[in-house]
């Protein structure tokens, strides 16, 4: 019985001592891992879902800065997204003048990363009212002094 009681111990020590190193570790990366694990991509109705489970000391600002201008998207505002926007697609004169493809109703974020060149992009999935498909859509944020700004909007039409 001891025996049993000494190894509980040891165990509820050993998980405390896990828990608390997977929490200084998740501190100590947040402005370079804004996600600690991802599964990979899977393909759900179509589309590729990612489940990811995101650092929760990151910064959030880059992700409130796209909420932000996906909800102005939501209200027909697309101005707010003009200056930042560039197409992805391999003939992006094209694309010039089909920004009203950019009004969404749903989105959904589906990756999190720092890009090599230090860039943090965020990209998410959006729904048109009149499609029936997702359609990407990258935001990409530089760090400046210390602050997280928009560079650009990159979507792919």
């Amino acid at each position: 019985m001891k025996k049993l009681a000494n190894l509980s111990i040891f165990l509820s020590i050993f998980v405390a001592i896990i828990f608390f190193a997977v929490l200084l570790t998740a501190y100590f990366e947040r402005d370079s891992r804004p996600i600690l694990i991802c599964s990979p991509f899977t393909e759900r109705r179509g589309s590729y879902v990612r489940y990811c489970i995101p650092n929760p000391f990151r910064d959030k600002k880059p992700e409130q800065t796209a909420e932000n201008l996906l909800q102005s998207l939501k209200k027909k505002q697309i101005e707010a997204v003009l200056p930042y926007l560039r197409s992805g697609s391999k003939e992006p004169e094209k694309d010039m003048g089909r920004e009203k493809d950019l009004v969404v109703s749903s989105w959904r974020i589906i990756n999190r990363e720092i890009e090599p060149d230090g860039r943090y992009r965020l990209s998410y999935v959006y729904t048109h009212e009149n499609f029936d498909y997702e359609i990407p859509l990258g935001f990409y944020f530089v760090r400046n002094q210390g602050n997280w700004d928009l560079d650009e909007i990159v979507t792919l039409w």
